[in-house]
């Protein structure tokens, strides 16, 4: 590892054109390598996006329609009282 000579910071490795210097981030300067096998340039894969499913919801309770209220008053035989007519 390499530090600079000016700010004492960490050199990092990068690409000028055809060749490899060391950059320093807080002095915004290059240097040339001395050893060039002890550094490797190389690129970090972005991760990829997670897979998400969907979830619809549809708002609140379902409502039920008059023309069903009334069907499922028939197929129960409630009165307004609650009691049973059959009995």
């Amino acid at each position: 590892m390499s530090f600079c000579p000016n700010c004492d910071s960490l050199l990092l490795p990068k690409k000028k054109g055809n060749k490899k210097v060391l950059y320093c981030r807080v002095c915004e300067v290059d240097f040339p390598f001395k050893a060039e096998q002890d550094y490797r340039i190389g690129h970090r894969r972005e991760p990829e996006a997670k897979r998400t499913n969907a979830v619809v919801e549809d708002g609140g309770k379902r409502k039920i329609s008059e023309s069903d209220r009334e069907a499922f008053e028939d197929y129960f035989q409630t009165t307004e009282d609650g009691s049973n007519p059959d009995s």
